[in-house]
């Protein structure tokens, strides 16, 4: 645009608008301009799309990225990750939208299941990342490998599948609408007593005193309860179950063997059952599953002729994870992980800024799970790392001089980490600090940090392939300069 001034008049006015006011004085011109700020959002959003190979959780990115704006923080976040767009082997970043992009690599050697947002358990290729939305919004997966040991969880197999006063048979494809490809066992009443599907895998579990977790789904539209044993885990008593109400979906008796109980209500009459034994004897395992009329005793059957479904039954070490379908064999998801993105010094600032993460973990044991920045190494790190113990630890770490020196403070959050958290990590040589949930916990107003320009990658380990994070995460951000209070508090609310 040009202006010319011409006996104090301006030739111009068709290219001033609204929002601006002009003023004439000795034959100069004074130009009030009030700025409207112009949202980065669509230009991030449009770049990713078209640069992805796959793109979804549209709504709630948004979401998140104007919550980010509106604390005026979106601009000042040199890369900002969310569980948006991703390919084979890769899990793109939103920011920075041009080159150097922070895309992350991505390896799982195997195939896995996730729940997809129309609430399907759905398979995802080998390499591919999982946005899972069990959760209620997207959010980006990370297991630790896992076997299902049971042989037969989505098919039919007389040796697997066993029953006690009734008949069993397949249910085809399709009658389990959370995974349409999956058959369902149907169990069909002769007797009105002590009605019982069960399975049995006939191998003998050698891992005696070794935790274990069982999941699957079960319906019957007329029984009012059910009653459920699991073995090896003590011997048997008739009273001793976990009972669930059919009707309300509610656990009215939890056995005193178990631990971590979860009973959900997934619709059209299925409700999906998880618990955690320790098994206390090597022989065979099976899952034993009584449809009664009565809370109090098993035996209190169904009519003659009424039906009892199972499906997607899984029986592992350790803790509960996501489907592992089998058919005919053991099988095992192997870990999501490799998750860095590298060659990113133009993007990080050793010596000074924040990372951020909006994050859950599977459990408050277990082992140490990291997010930071690093030069491939953990001698040179800034990183936050949830403890194997359920604590917030945040640590610098620098190797310059041959021998690593180190800062780290630790928060024990009262309510563990297993719900979403959003941590925020502050470094400077002036001021260490780490803030959750919109409050600083915890602070030190000096220590060490990494010398100038030697982080240049931001791994989910604590930056040398070990100790990786498990859990799901929300997003990642990192900020080049160590953001004011008011700024970690808005961030972290």
């Amino acid at each position: 645009m040009s202006n010319s001034i011409n006996w104090g008049k301006i030739y111009s006015s068709s290219y001033w608008g609204t929002g601006i006011t002009n003023t004439i004085h000795w034959g100069k011109v004074y130009v009030d301009l009030l700025v409207t700020s112009v949202s980065e959002i669509p230009n991030l959003l449009s770049t990713i799309t078209g640069r992805a190979t796959t793109t979804e959780n549209l709504v709630y990115t948004e979401a998140k990225l104007t919550e980010i704006e509106s604390d005026g923080l979106l601009e000042k976040a040199s890369i900002l990750l969310t569980p948006t767009s991703y390919g084979t082997g890769v899990v793109n970043a939103i920011k920075p939208k041009s080159a150097p992009f922070a895309d992350f690599a991505f390896a799982r050697s195997s195939s896995a299941t996730r729940i997809n947002s129309n609430g399907i358990i759905e398979d995802v290729l080998t390499d591919i990342p999982r946005i899972d939305y069990s959760t209620g919004v997207g959010v980006l997966k990370l297991e630790h490998s896992d076997t299902n040991i049971f042989k037969h969880s989505e098919n039919f197999s007389s040796t697997y599948w066993k029953s006690n006063n009734g008949s069993v048979s397949e249910e085809p494809s399709g009658f389990f609408d959370l995974r349409p490809s999956a058959k369902s066992i149907k169990y069909t009443s002769t007797i009105a007593d002590e009605n019982e599907i069960f399975t049995q895998q006939n191998e003998s579990i050698t891992s005696v005193n070794t935790e274990y977790t069982d999941s699957f789904y079960v319906k019957s539209n007329t029984a009012d309860f059910f009653h459920i044993f699991c073995a090896p885990s003590v011997l048997f008593s008739s009273t001793d179950l976990l009972v669930i109400d059919n009707s309300t979906k509610q656990v009215v008796n939890t056995a005193s063997f178990m631990s971590d109980v979860v009973v959900e209500d997934v619709g059209n009459g299925w409700v999906f059952v998880s618990y955690t034994y320790t098994a206390l004897f090597a022989t065979s395992v099976f899952h034993k599953v009584y449809a009664s009329s009565s809370s109090s005793d098993r035996t209190a059957g169904l009519p003659i002729g009424d039906s009892l479904y199972m499906t997607c039954v899984e029986h592992g070490e350790g803790l509960r994870s996501s489907y592992i379908p089998t058919n005919g064999v053991s099988t095992t998801r192997a870990a999501d992980q490799g998750l860095v993105s590298s060659n990113l010094s133009s993007l990080i600032n050793s010596e000074e800024g924040v990372i951020y993460i909006e994050a859950s973990v599977f459990t408050n044991t277990g082992s140490n799970r990291n997010i930071g920045l690093s030069d491939g190494t953990n001698n040179n790190s800034a990183k936050i790392m949830l403890t194997s113990v359920g604590h917030i630890q945040v640590t610098c770490r620098n190797n310059s001089t041959g021998s690593v020196v180190k800062t780290s403070l630790t928060y024990s959050p009262p309510l563990g980490l297993t719900d979403f958290n959003k941590i925020a990590f502050k470094y400077s040589p002036n001021g260490f600090a780490i803030w959750l949930n919109g409050v600083e916990v915890k602070s030190n107003n000096s220590g060490n940090v990494p010398s100038f320009g030697v982080l240049d990658r931001i791994n989910f380990d604590r930056g040398d392939t070990f100790s990786f994070y498990e859990g799901n995460v929300k997003a990642v951000a990192v900020f080049k300069e160590a953001l004011t209070d008011t700024e970690l508090q808005n961030l972290t609310s």
